[in-house]
């Protein structure tokens, strides 16, 4: 059998607490991954909005190319109007082929203009997405 490869270290960034960006600026440099919860599904139509924190981005280039953590951007379906996740909104999304290409596209944009190395989906409260396997 192969060797266990050598664990993964990430921390989570959201642009809703202080403490978050402060951690990133204190751990950057002993961080494999920062995922940014940075672009959301919006609740009025099947399209992303993104908001990817400036402040973050400056924090993470400020680290030596050779320590800096990759970014990744957490696309979620969190409806800050609600205050809690939207299964709809993030349905109609993934249904609408249009939608859907509109979306990769902006993603895409949103990847090359933050310097990110990938996108993380985390959609919650949609039923039948989630399998438990133990």
């Amino acid at each position: 059998p192969e060797p266990p490869a050598a664990p993964i270290v990430a921390g989570f960034h959201v642009g809703w607490d202080d403490n978050s960006l402060a951690a990133v600026r204190t751990h950057a440099a002993s961080l494999d991954w920062v995922i940014s919860e940075a672009v959301f599904v919006d609740s009025t139509a099947p399209t992303l909005r993104s908001r990817v924190s400036p402040p973050l981005l400056r924090a993470l280039a400020a680290v030596p190319a050779a320590r800096r953590p990759r970014l990744l951007l957490m696309v979620s379906n969190y409806a800050h109007g609600r205050g809690a996740f939207a299964a709809g909104p993030a349905e109609r999304l993934l249904a609408d082929p249009a939608a859907r290409r509109a979306a990769v596209d902006s993603l895409a944009a949103a990847v090359r203009t933050t310097g990110a190395a990938g996108v993380v989906f985390d959609f919650d409260n949609r039923p039948g997405l989630y399998v438990n396997h133990y």
